[in-house]
């Protein structure tokens, strides 16, 4: 299933400042989620947003050779996920199951192997939220 925005963006290596005080100056990927909040709710159509470090967000379809430090990320909920080509990713859920979960925003390559850091470690990073069943507002 893909849900995810087409319009190729991509995001360079985004470091600045200092290293000492520059968490992402390591040189090695990192993706954060920055919306939703952590413990909100959210119905079956919501909003993503990641910021990427260190790594070129690319449109698989347009660019399907596997590159490295180039790639998607997933939303992942439970068995199921979502690609994702900008940093931010339209959600459309088709359970209308109230639920708690967490939600897993996951970097990987355009053969959508995950893509782990220098410690073998998946690049990812979580949210808990609840989801209401609320339907997706009609057009």
């Amino acid at each position: 299933m893909r849900a995810g925005v087409f319009a190729v963006l991509s995001l360079a290596a985004c470091t600045s400042g200092d290293k000492d005080s520059d968490p992402y100056a390591d040189g090695q990927p990192h993706i954060i989620i920055t919306a939703p909040d952590e413990g909100t709710t959210q119905g079956q159509c919501f909003t993503m947003d990641v910021e990427v470090y260190n790594f070129t967000l690319v449109n698989p379809v347009e660019e399907p050779d596997v590159v490295e430090g180039h790639g998607h990320w997933h939303a992942v909920f439970g068995a199921l996920y979502f690609d994702c080509e900008s940093a931010r990713c339209d959600i459309v859920r088709t359970s209308d199951e109230v639920t708690e979960e967490e939600v897993v925003a996951q970097l990987v390559g355009n053969d959508h192997n995950v893509v782990n850091d220098d410690d073998g470690n998946p690049v990812n990073d979580a949210r808990t939220w609840s989801f209401s069943g609320e339907p997706c507002p009609k057009e």
